[in-house]
């Protein structure tokens, strides 16, 4: 089993527990965003999992959310010709 726990004054507090570590991850991290507050997950042995923070989360988010988008120019610059827009009917 893997334990969410959120930092508190007095040190950790429990929150809910799953299966996998995967889970508490995402959930963790969904918990995070959501509050502002730091995670962690902790094993059945009570080894620290990972350490989740409002400032992890944001440098995550922003390594994989979209591409600007591109101004006309650059979009024309990176236009691929048709070919056969050079043969003659």
């Amino acid at each position: 089993m893997y334990t969410i726990e959120r930092l508190v004054d007095q040190g950790w507090a429990r929150e809910i527990s799953f299966k996998t570590e995967f889970k508490a991850f995402i959930n963790a991290r969904t918990k995070c965003m959501a509050t502002g507050k730091t995670y962690r997950v902790i094993n059945s042995n009570r080894t620290v999992v990972c350490v989740i923070t409002l400032d992890d989360c944001k440098r995550q988010l922003r390594a994989i959310s979209a591409p600007e988008p591109m101004d006309a120019s650059s979009a024309d610059s990176m236009a691929i010709e048709d070919p056969s827009a050079d043969q003659a009917v």
